[in-house]
This record gives C-alpha cells, sequence and structure tokens, in this order.
C-alpha cells in the first residue's frame, strides 16, 4: 500500500522533475580507474599494446594460437568464451525479436551486459561509463514505448536503486563494512528502464537463486577458499534481466499459479 501511494504522488510530478531526480539519485561518481577507452588494450604480464588485428573476437585468438605476440604467455580462455557467449546470446535475443527495432535494441542490451559481466567478473566493479547509458538508453527508448512505456521506465530506474541502495546501507549500518556495492544498485536501475517494473521480483529471484546456486557449487569444489571472498552480484542480476526480458510475462504468470495451486 505505502509503494503504491508513493508511486501513485510520483506519477503526479512532472516528467521533468520525475527525471531530475532519477539524474540525482543516480549522477556518476568520479573514479581513478581506466575508463574502457583509455588507455588501450595490453597484455597483463609484458604490457604490449594490442593492436586493433589482434583484437577481433575469438578470431584473434584462434589466430595467435592464444598467446600474446610480445612475450609468448598465454590469454585466458575467459575471453573468448566470453565473446562466444556474447554472439550465442545475441543471435537468439535477435531471433526471438526479430528484424524490429525491439531486435536491434535487445543485441545492444545484451552486449552491455554481457560487457558488465565479465568486467565485475574479473574485476568486481560495474563502471558508470556502461551502466549509467545503459539506464539513459532504456529512458529513451521508453519516449517510443519501444519496450515500457516512459513512466514505467522511470519509476523503474528509482526502484531498482533505492532498492538496493537501501539493502546495502542497511548491511553497513549492522556490520560496520561493505556488504554491496552501489554499482548492483545502478545495474538494477538499468535493468528496470527496459523492462516493466512488475518484474522487480522475478529480476531478483532469479539473480538470487542463481547467485546462491552457484556460490554453493564453487564452494563445495573449493571450500574455505572462497567462504571470506567478495562474490560480484552484477553477474546473475544481468542473468536475472535478461531472462525477463525474454520471458517476463510467461514466468509470472507460471509462479503466479504455482503460488495459487499451493495455497
Amino acid at each position: 500500500m505505502l509503494l503504491d501511494n508513493a508511486i501513485s504522488l510520483f506519477q503526479t510530478l512532472p516528467l521533468s522533475v520525475q527525471l531530475t531526480v532519477v539524474f540525482v539519485f543516480l549522477e556518476p561518481v568520479k573514479q581513478d580507474k581506466f575508463t574502457l577507452t583509455v588507455p588501450r588494450s595490453r597484455c597483463r604480464d609484458c604490457g604490449r599494446m594490442v593492436r586493433s588485428y589482434e583484437n577481433i573476437p575469438i578470431i584473434s585468438y584462434l589466430f595467435m594460437h592464444g598467446k600474446c605476440r610480445g612475450c609468448g604467455n598465454h590469454i585466458s580462455i575467459f575471453y573468448p568464451l566470453v565473446e562466444l557467449l556474447t554472439a550465442v546470446l545475441a543471435t537468439f535475443v535477435f531471433w526471438h525479436f526479430g528484424a524490429t527495432l525491439q531486435g536491434i535494441c535487445a543485441v545492444f542490451f545484451v552486449f552491455t551486459l554481457m560487457a558488465l559481466t565479465g568486467i565485475d567478473l574479473k574485476t568486481q566493479y560495474l563502471p558508470d561509463i556502461i551502466t549509467l547509458p545503459l539506464m539513459w538508453a532504456g529512458i529513451i527508448l521508453s519516449f517510443w514505448h519501444v519496450f515500457i512505456p516512459l513512466e514505467t521506465a522511470v519509476l523503474g530506474a528509482l526502484l531498482g536503486y533505492l532498492s538496493l541502495w537501501s539493502v546495502a546501507t542497511l548491511f553497513k549500518l549492522l556490520f560496520k563494512k561493505e556488504g554491496m556495492g552501489l554499482g548492483d544498485a545502478k545495474l538494477l536501475a538499468a535493468i528496470l528502464t527496459w523492462v516493466d517494473f512488475q518484474y522487480f521480483p522475478l529480476v531478483l529471484i532469479i539473480a538470487c537463486v542463481a547467485g546462491i546456486l552457484i556460490t554453493i557449487t564453487q564452494r563445495l569444489f573449493s571450500g574455505s577458499k572462497i567462504l571470506n571472498t567478495p562474490l560480484p552480484f552484477g553477474p546473475y542480476l544481468a542473468l536475472g534481466g535478461l531472462i525477463t526480458l525474454l520471458y517476463g510475462s510467461p514466468l509470472t504468470q507460471w509462479y503466479t499459479d504455482l503460488i495459487q495451486s499451493l495455497l
């Protein structure tokens, strides 16, 4: 009831005020880290700059036999696997939505989520330079109702950010340490500008279930090695967002029917 009243109140505000509120909450934070464009890609071992023709997804890895041309050290299989998975998912979503504006935009959604997933898995960091453009792209597309209406996208951004921001803040107050980065909150905000915020529980359920299952599997094989290791949540949010974009309505109907049959 409280959430419904808050949503109704927010809907009475002018659109310019709604967008201003979103911008204030999700304003980029200045970070002294490498950006996506500067410096150029280079070998982690010898520092040799990667030339453009050595950076072609999958093909370059195969052509160079998975080794750096400078020092001869092996390049992690992680990179071509991410590139291959991205190609498969992009092809699938384009087939799912067809040769339409939705299909083209969904491919962009996949590319962005996969980039964030790869970065978060490697660095436990979700850069604003990718997350926030994803959110603004969702809001801009909502002007033409490509996936959802504008008002729904703006409300989704606020709901997504404030929900995980509240969890992170509460955790810090209770345990006196960081439990979740605000990059996760910004990513959820971005996802909910692409999918209706009524699927907010579904995105979180998928993310949490996937995260728990994978974490349990890791601990079964690694034991105590990762007990105190921070685990990235971004990849699981990305999975929840993509599945919801594709199958949000039938999945919601399925678990609603399931709950009703149990009651």
